[in-house]
């Protein structure tokens, strides 16, 4: 298979990449970078482009094969705080890129098979004590996260006349280098980790191997689409500050307070960390997916002692 992967050079885009890579399968990443040389590879089988209109144009020549499926992982990150400069970053490199990609879909003679758009459970809004299935109603809060979710999912859903639609509504990733973790390690190292505000915000979560088998899961499974919710499992944040703190054999009594990661991470902060919400993978589940790592203790150890 053929796969065009947008944000293919990102944390989960470039590991996604490696994993088709070693099924062999073919795979064109569309990336912002300019020095293309220095990208490509002796690998035949990766590919990396600027734009989707030299890729069209190749493929109706017929130097360059139909994409079987596109993959949408593009954006710029969104745990950063938030200025109506950056969030119209946040936003712009979301949406218009997912314009791009359906315009692509919908132009090419032989349409691909499916089409994987990354959204995050955002979606659903914020909120502590519902559990949020992918047939749940959002919660009617306008926040910027909410809507940015929203949006996004409503221009992938205009490539559906032409092909299966995935949208991916991802939790908070867990890996070492990357996400929440790499932002809170810091703290946790020297002995000043604990919870922020009373630490009774849910988090919904997915260790990055889940992740990326999550993503085969619906190649393989031509039954999926709408919206699918990639989250492993879901705890309050004392309990995964305390999980976080255990495996690291650090102390965990810090207590940051509510006003503070305001003032620190403005609206951001609010939405994202002082806030939250308990979602389950139903049609995952549903499906017979099986999360590998479904505790925190297995996937903080899977992550740090492996």
């Amino acid at each position: 298979m053929i796969f065009l992967i947008a944000g293919g050079t990102g944390f989960i885009g470039s590991l996604l990449t490696q994993n088709l890579l070693q099924q062999n399968h073919q795979v064109v990443v569309l990336t912002r970078q300019k020095n293309l040389q220095n990208l490509n590879s002796a690998n035949q089988n990766l590919q990396f482009i600027n734009n989707l209109q030299e890729l069209t144009s190749e493929i109706a020549r017929g130097i360059a094969r139909e994409i079987d499926v596109v993959v949408n992982l593009a954006g710029s990150p969104i745990s950063a705080y938030w200025t109506k400069s950056s969030k119209q970053q946040i936003w712009q490199s979301r949406i218009n890129i997912t314009k791009q990609l359906v315009q692509f879909i919908a132009t090419q003679k032989k349409p691909p098979q499916l089409f994987i758009s990354a959204s995050a459970i955002g979606f659903y809004g914020t909120n502590n004590h519902t559990i949020f299935s992918e047939n749940s109603q959002a919660t009617n809060q306008n926040l910027f996260s909410q809507q940015l979710c929203n949006t996004w999912e409503e221009e992938a859903k205009l490539a559906m006349p032409h092909t299966r639609v995935a949208l991916l509504r991802t939790g908070v990733v867990l890996a070492k280098n990357a996400g929440m973790l790499k932002k809170l390690l810091p703290s946790f190292y020297f002995g000043f980790g604990g919870t922020v505000g009373n630490g009774q915000q849910p988090i919904s979560w997915i260790h990055w191997q889940d992740l990326i088998s999550v993503i085969n899961f619906i190649i393989h499974n031509p039954y999926l689409s709408g919206p699918i919710n990639a989250v492993a499992g879901h705890n309050t944040f004392s309990e995964f500050a305390s999980s976080l703190a255990k495996t690291l054999h650090r102390p965990c009594f810090f207590k940051t307070p509510a006003l503070v990661a305001k003032i620190l991470f403005g609206q951001m902060g609010c939405e994202l960390i002082l806030a939250g919400q308990r979602v389950s993978a139903f049609k995952l589940n549903e499906c017979g997916f099986n999360f590998k790592y479904y505790t925190l203790d297995l996937a903080f150890n899977h992550i740090f002692n492996s």
